[in-house]
Formats: structure tokens, C-alpha cells, sequence
């Protein structure tokens, strides 16, 4: 069977605010795994940011779940964001393909400064989100970003399997989006789109992605 395993972005909870919804909706072909990076306490909205080393063993768990059910299965990655670093991190990561929607090229900086300005006894920041929610990172996650290189991870990525790079020409999160550097490993692609491909840019990145998996 094919499968959608779908890794989220920074702060948010496994349906990336319905966005992998949509996808999952639209390719009933495939068998659509979402599960949780952070911490969700649905009692007060905060979500507590995993360091990435944590993310890449939940993500290792998923993969090896599906393959406990499935011994077959054909599983294709659909990162979106920070999410799109995770499977990067491991070493050897059995699965067929990936998608990267609108993967960050730097990270580390911003968050590093806010860091140094929170005045938290534990190094960790608090982030009120748009949704309402509040994001919690913790010094565990901040100097692990640190050490993140974005570019080399995804060439490291693009040489172990077919790699699609979908970035957003209207990334309002994302300044620094030129990634086809990595256009000799994998297949850079430039679509419509605002960083969660929102509104009128849904249907475009829906149409990319048909034509991506076929």
C-alpha cells in the first residue's frame, strides 16, 4: 500500500492547521499517517517544542509502525516547514520519497536573540501564535537548532532518495528561500504560494502535489 507519512512544522500540532488535511483528503490512493511532534496541552493551548534529536526519533517510530503493519509499503514524506529538517536527521531513513513544502534554508538566529531577551530562569521562550495557542521552546531545542545546517541536510536527503522542493514565491516567514543550490540533486520547484500555501494557494499546491505522485 502507499502511504503519506506527514511531518509538520515549528509550534504547530500533526495537521500543520489543515493543510495536510487537504492533502490527505485529496489522494485517497494513499494511506495518510499525521502524528505529533510536540507536547499538546489542550487544557491551555501551549505546545512545548521536542528538541530536533527527540522529533527524529518520533518520526523513526512512525516509519518503523508503518512497517510493522506493512512490510510493502511505499511511504512517501510530505514535510512542510521546520518538519521538512526531521527526516534529514536520520541516518538511514527507509523510505521511498519526499516532498518539501517551503523548507527553511536558515534557522536559528531569531530565535537564539529571543532566547538571550526572555529572561527565563530555564533558557526556554514563550511564543504567542496566531491561532491562540502558545509555543513553549525550551534551551534543549534552541542549541540543537543552532548546529542546523538546512541546505546540507536536505543534499544529504536528495542523495538517498527522489527529492521534490516546493518553495513558496510569496513566503512571508521564509526570506531567504533560494534553494537551487540543490538543484543538481534534487528537483527545486517555485509555486504561488504564502508559507502555508493558505486561501488561493491551496489549489495550486494541491495541483503540484498531483502532479508530483501522479
Amino acid at each position: 500500500m502507499k502511504y503519506l507519512l506527514f511531518s509538520h512544522g515549528f509550534g504547530v500540532k500533526k495537521d500543520s492547521r489543515g493543510m495536510f488535511t487537504d492533502i490527505a483528503s485529496s489522494f485517497p490512493d494513499y494511506k495518510a499517517m499525521m502524528f505529533d511532534y510536540n507536547v499538546v496541552n489542550s487544557s491551555n493551548d501551549e505546545v512545548t517544542v521536542e528538541p530536533y534529536s527527540k522529533q527524529a526519533e518520533l518520526l523513526q517510530a512512525q516509519i518503523d509502525r508503518i512497517y510493522s503493519i506493512d512490510s510493502l509499503a511505499e511511504i512517501t514524506l510530505i514535510g512542510h516547514s521546520q518538519g521538512c529538517i526531521i527526516p534529514c536527521l536520520i541516518d538511514d531513513l527507509k523510505i521511498n520519497s519526499a516532498i518539501l513544502l517551503a523548507p527553511p534554508k536558515v534557522v536559528g538566529s531569531n530565535m537564539s536573540r529571543n532566547q538571550s531577551e526572555s529572561g527565563s530562569k530555564d533558557g526556554s521562550i514563550r511564543i504567542p501564535r496566531k491561532d491562540g495557542t502558545t509555543t513553549i521552546v525550551t534551551k534543549a531545542f534552541i542549541d540543537e537548532l543552532d548546529k542546523t545546517n538546512p541546505p546540507q541536510l536536505y543534499r544529504k536527503l536528495a542523495s538517498q532518495m527522489p527529492t521534490t522542493i516546493v518553495v513558496a514565491d510569496q513566503d512571508e516567514i521564509l526570506k531567504d528561500r533560494d534553494l537551487s543550490e540543490l538543484s543538481d540533486v534534487a528537483k527545486v520547484i517555485t509555486i504561488s504560494g504564502d508559507h502555508n500555501f493558505n486561501g488561493q494557494y491551496r489549489k495550486g499546491l494541491l495541483e503540484t502535489l498531483y502532479n508530483i505522485l501522479g
